[in-house]
């Protein structure tokens, strides 16, 4: 035989005759299954160590406090849709950290703190009418901070995950907390924690009780934190209020007026330092302006409950350059520790738990009466006088610690030129 009619006979031989095309279905089973197993066993992880605490499993209950502080709204608002909350306190970290739920004077145990760092009324808004939806509310403490009104200030990414987002999907946010990254991030956070000494995480009812390490640099700390406060556009740099925002607190307020539930509205302490910078940074006059319009919308509201309505929304305010709010800060290498402040920003859960005497009239056993002259409650006869005692405060804080008050003015400057300096650079 001819060398290539050989050839050509060997390949005829070898090449697949028409319609015996080879099968891709043990590929496609095969790949089926290793994906199957793949994913199940992230799920299974992820489930097993249950960093939201969504499934219940002894690791979550055992570990919870564990959790990692990056996924706060979505281990929150899992923790809350598998209680009971009668009283729910809504507002930023400063109610996070200062208004524990365990304290007596709300009246129950069924008491869940929803205040989350950096939040905005947009946020609060739809954690309100989540709990609203979900649970047996009777009373409402919303803790409000100026910040809260930012326009600049919008969601957080956990946010979007957690149940409170509407627009999710249940089986996509189910699935987001077994199967995504954050989901396996956090897993794997929570055991990278589990011998260290956690003092950052919430307790079981939303409270993150938080304390100061021996040798703490409350100056330093708090001088970084007023500055952040300066530069950061979700905070006074610049402030900005589209007047979006006091819709949504109309909404809470009406509902709870419509519902019966119990509204109390909370300034909460802010540091002298931290009311100063309000001054220097050319906000005093907004921030006088949002606490006549919270007034103002409380004394509307209760008007329209008439005599024979029990129902009201109180306001009391704990701003002040004055009191406890003055505490001075040791200086560096002082070894003092703070009696009522982490840093100017936060108050401890001590001072909390007085401030929450004097709004419910309840103190903690042994504790004593509630202090007289902590907070001023509000109302429309009272709020412009109350108003002038602030600025009185102010002028008498700015001449006992100048030195302080200088600080403040010389950290807004700074911020200033900076500002100036970026802006100049980005223009050519």
């Amino acid at each position: 035989m001819d060398p290539r009619e050989a050839s050509a006979a060997a390949d005829s031989a070898g090449a697949e005759r028409p319609g015996e095309a080879r099968s891709h279905v043990p590929f496609v089973v095969t790949m089926l299954a290793l994906s199957i197993v793949c994913f199940g066993t992230i799920a299974a992880f992820n489930i097993a160590i249950d960093p939201f605490r969504a499934f219940r499993t002894g690791f979550s209950e055992a570990r919870y406090a564990r959790a990692w502080l990056g996924t706060r709204r979505v281990s929150k608002g899992e923790v809350l849709r598998h209680g009971a909350c009668r009283v729910l306190l809504l507002g930023t970290s400063r109610v996070e950290r200062g208004f524990d739920p365990s304290h007596p004077g709300w009246g129950t145990a069924e008491t869940y703190n929803m205040g989350l760092g950096a939040t905005n009324m947009w946020e609060q808004l739809r954690v309100f009418r989540y709990a609203l939806e979900h649970e047996p509310l009777e009373h409402v403490v919303v803790g409000l901070d100026m910040l809260m009104f930012n326009s600049n200030r919008q969601y957080e990414w956990d946010f979007r995950q957690s149940v409170f987002n509407t627009t999710k999907r249940y089986p996509d946010y189910r699935l987001g907390t077994v199967l995504s990254n954050y989901a396996v991030e956090s897993s794997r956070r929570v055991l990278e924690r589990l011998d260290e000494n956690v003092t950052d995480a919430n307790d079981d009812h939303g409270f993150l009780p938080k304390g100061v390490g021996a040798g703490f640099d409350y100056r330093g700390a708090s001088v970084k934190l007023l500055r952040g406060f300066m530069t950061n556009p979700k905070s006074y740099g610049p402030y900005m209020d589209d007047g979006s925002r006091w819709a949504m607190l109309k909404e809470m307020v009406e509902t709870c007026r419509a519902r019966g539930v119990r509204l109390t509205i909370v300034m909460p302490p802010s540091h002298a330092l931290d009311m100063e910078m309000l001054w220097v940074s050319g906000n005093w006059a907004a921030f006088e302006a949002w606490k006549r319009r919270i007034v103002e919308m409380a004394d509307a509201e209760n008007a329209r409950s008439g005599d024979g309505d029990v129902w009201s929304v109180v306001v009391w305010d704990f701003t002040t350059h004055a009191g406890r709010n003055a505490e001075v800060l040791p200086g560096a290498g002082e070894g003092r520790v703070m009696k009522d402040w982490l840093e100017t920003s936060h108050f401890t859960s001590a001072y909390g738990d007085d401030v929450i005497a004097r709004v419910t009239g309840a103190a903690r056993d042994g504790s004593g009466a509630a202090e007289e002259g902590l907070g001023v409650r509000l109302t429309g006869e009272n709020i412009e006088a109350h108003l002038e005692q602030l600025r009185v405060d102010r002028a008498r804080f700015v001449g006992e610690q100048p030195a302080d008050a200088r600080m403040v003015r010389n950290l807004w400057e700074q911020a200033q030129r900076s500002r100036r300096s970026m802006a100049t650079e980005a223009g050519g």
